[in-house]
């Protein structure tokens, strides 16, 4: 069965789009699109890249593929080849053995490519000076056995630990490794003798994160225990090192520390005896060494890892990650007056359609995060290094705040905006209005709700006219739950969550407040409704019902089935045909219920040196939001159903996989037919069942979005309760944690909220 399914997925996954540009004399960008925002389709996704020269081989999860500077698109060189990760460590062994190619990973010297099987050890040859292979070659197979791992918890289970950077360096292959296999990761660096495949050394506690040929037969890198990075006595944190290991004697040798946590892929260029190096999305260079590091080029996507980027002999920087492939250009006309830099985005399809659409642009994505006003407001008269776009979520940031004191731009004058805006919900649209002129657009929208999980329903013996349909009810089915259900149920929990207390006291709070927005009511819990609602969860015996607090008994909780939800989301259509279904509850019988609701939104800084390109940037985004979600959520008028782009191939796939093993079932010797039988069944389940595959998001599901929450969406915006200091105190939540010990009575919380409130609007106006 692991085969089948194994296969299965395989060929499930859908060809990706690509999208390609022309190369100019200093730089060219090659975009390989790979992920969408939130879509349920999976798509070709990039596992790694090396370079040869000026040639980018990327390998994919299903593909190896080529691309050279003046390329209109890459060449796949080659498909016929297992994914160790995408399949059965049983199926990767026997296929290695069977001479099949296997590649996990990627790495190369001046001339010769060569793939990695990780579960192996298994070394292909794939390209040479004169290009692809037309069929790989076995170059070595390496001595492996050290890098097989048994779990610490299971003998009959073994793995090979997380690989990171890996490098060919005067004969020797090396890879650094991480070992997540105990309490915390461990470090270390393995070599082998490339030519024999003979494992030179394994050296544990060796924190060597990037490797790079330096001079002297040294090895230049990274070094960086991140683990113990912080400082239990001074209260700081570690900075990473450069430094050099010498593979002869194993010294390592610390050259200066990093000023800032966030470093990597550290590469080093003998021709210009420069070192380079990503922080965020900056690429920054070091000539000879030495400081102060000077901005070389603007990435539009952040690199989060050791193994991303590559240097290209021709002055070019090369990304590969989860959003696909980049290329720039090193030290271009333009790039001391700074890049536009974007707030609160980190790859959306807005982004990227941008980033397709205008593949030469200066861009770059912040890493900061800011909470107040003053940290936005400063953040946005920095010079060139200014926020200019920024995304902000309506409930965390101050949004209203800065729209009121002048720090976004007026919209109102850009119809292509206005457009936008007035297509959508004007219930969501309105925290960007101000005066009747537009100031933010919303680009995606969150609500959570109370859900059940229809599997669990029947297993207790109930229906959906069995599950509470207010909040009040659903408070005695708890006060209930363990004489009636919980006993007899052992394997299941009342919520998919720790404490239940707290999580109907959250539940309790957000959506009374959202309430209270939706009638236009000044916000106070010293109200009828609300101590009502309070008498009774505080009279609820939460004994039995909350996860103990031995913590070999939590993990067996953990393990049960969750009854209930407080998290069911309802802004993602795709998603209503799961197991975990939505309720729409109101606070008490005869009341509407509402839906909290967080929004994206965009706005301008208008005090941007890149005026121009930040209006083409956020036009661009907001008319390619999300079509699975974002884009129907917001929108009422757009009600067109989203068709699932793989359905016709994987219909076709599960058809062949049907025909092929029921050739097999054939000649199977009398042992494998059961399992062989059973993998048919599966997959003609899914043949029979194919119509529920036909659409990502189905017009039954808009419709359902449209009838039943869109009415009840309440954005509520900044309040007391979600409204963070500086130093990161929130007195509700203090105030919160004080009820729960027990510190304080509920008619104490009640009343003290109500006159930190009262506090809170003095202080604002």
């Amino acid at each position: 069965m692991k085969r089948i399914i194994a296969i299965f997925l395989c060929l499930c996954l859908s060809l990706g789009t690509v999208a390609a540009y022309a190369a100019e004399k200093t730089s060219a960008n090659f975009y390989l699109t790979s992920n969408t925002e939130n879509s349920s389709d999976e798509t070709k996704y990039i596992s790694n890249a090396i370079n040869v020269g000026d040639t980018i081989y990327v390998l994919t999860n299903r593909t190896l593929e080529r691309w050279t500077p003046g390329d209109a698109e890459p060449t796949v060189v080659l498909k016929d080849f297992d994914m160790p990760e995408n399949i059965d460590e049983e199926t990767a062994i026997k296929d290695d053995q069977a001479g099949k190619v296997g590649i996990s990973k990627l790495f190369a010297d001046d001339t010769t490519l060569y793939g990695l099987n990780r579960v192996t050890g298994t070394v292909w040859k794939l390209a040479d000076a004169n290009g692809p292979l037309t069929t790989p070659e076995l170059a070595v197979k390496l001595e492996w056995d050290k890098m097989r791992r048994k779990d610490s918890q299971n003998d009959d289970y073994a793995y090979t630990p997380q690989m990171g950077d890996t490098a060919l360096i005067n004969g020797v292959l090396y890879t650094t490794i991480t070992d997540w296999n105990s309490s915390t990761q461990s470090y270390e660096l393995a070599s082998w003798t490339f030519s024999t495949g003979k494992l030179l050394e394994d050296k544990a506690n060796l924190f060597m994160r990037t490797l790079s040929a330096y001079k002297d037969g040294l090895i230049i890198g990274k070094y960086y225990d991140e683990a113990n990075s912080w400082d239990q006595k001074t209260q700081t944190q570690k900075m990473p090192s450069l430094a050099t290991y010498n593979p002869a004697t194993g010294e390592v040798t610390t050259l200066f520390d990093f000023d800032d946590s966030n470093v990597y892929s550290i590469r080093y260029s003998a021709a210009n005896d420069t070192l380079y190096y990503m922080g965020g999305s900056t690429l920054y260079s070091m000539v000879g060494l030495q400081k102060p590091a000077k901005i070389s080029a603007y990435l539009p996507n952040a690199v989060w890892d050791d193994t991303s980027m590559m240097m290209l002999p021709s002055g070019m920087v090369a990304i590969a990650d989860y959003n696909g492939l980049v290329i720039r250009g090193i030290d271009l006309p333009g790039i001391e007056k700074g890049a536009l830099t974007i707030y609160g985005d980190y790859g959306s399809s807005g982004h990227q359609a941008y980033l397709a659409a205008y593949p030469q642009a200066l861009v770059t994505c912040s890493q900061d995060y800011y909470n107040s006003l003053e940290q936005f407001t400063n953040a946005m008269v920095s010079g060139n290094g200014a926020m200019d776009v920024l995304r902000l979520d309506s409930d965390y940031s101050p949004l209203t705040r800065l729209i009121d004191k002048g720090y976004a731009l007026d919209l109102s004058a850009y119809p292509d905006l206005v457009a936008v805006a007035n297509a959508m919900d004007p219930n969501l649209t309105k925290i960007g209005m101000k005066d009747g002129k537009l100031y933010g657009i919303p680009v995606d929208i969150t609500a959570n709700s109370f859900g059940y999980n229809e599997g669990a329903l029947e297993t207790l013996g109930l229906t959906v006219a069995d599950v509470p349909t207010n909040f009040m009810a659903l408070l005695d089915f708890v006060a209930n739950w363990q004489d009636d259900y919980g006993e007899d149920h052992p394997d299941m929990m009342l919520f998919d969550s720790g404490s239940v207390k707290q999580t109907l006291l959250d539940w309790l709070m957000t959506d009374y407040v959202a309430y209270l927005t939706k009638q236009g009511q000044p916000i106070s819990f010293d109200t009828d409704l609300f101590r009502k609602l309070m008498e009774k969860l505080d009279s609820i015996d939460y004994t039995d019902l909350d996860a103990p607090q031995d913590s070999t008994e939590k993990d067996a909780y953990y393990n049960k089935t969750g009854v209930f939800t407080m998290y069911a989301n309802v802004t993602y259509p795709g998603y209503y045909r799961e197991e975990q279904k939505f309720v729409a509850l109101p606070l008490d019988e005869g009341m509407d219920p509402v839906f909290p609701a967080m929004v994206q939104v965009m706005i301008i800084n208008p005090r941007t040196t890149h005026l121009e390109q930040a209006v083409q940037y956020l036009t661009t985004y907001v008319q390619n939001i999300d079509p699975t979600s974002a884009k129907i959520t917001l929108t009422p008028g757009n009600n067109e159903p989203v068709i699932n782009s793989n359905f016709e191939n994987d219909l076709n796939n599960w058809k062949k996989i049907v025909a092929d093993e029921t050739e097999t079932l054939k000649t199977a010797n009398p042992e494998d037919k059961p399992s062989i039988q059973s993998d048919i069944e599966y997959v003609q389940g899914l043949i029979d069942n194919s119509e529920s595959y036909r659409y990502t998001v189905s017009a039954e599901a808009i419709a359902t979005y449209r009838e039943q929450i869109a009415p009840y969406l309440v954005v509520v915006g900044q309040n007391p309760l979600n409204t963070w200091s500086d130093d990161g105190n929130n007195e509700f939540s203090t105030l919160e944690n004080q009820y729960m010990q027990g510190a304080i009575t509920a008619d104490a919380f009640i009343k003290e909220i109500d006159k930190r409130i009262r506090m809170m609007q003095l202080e604002d106006q």
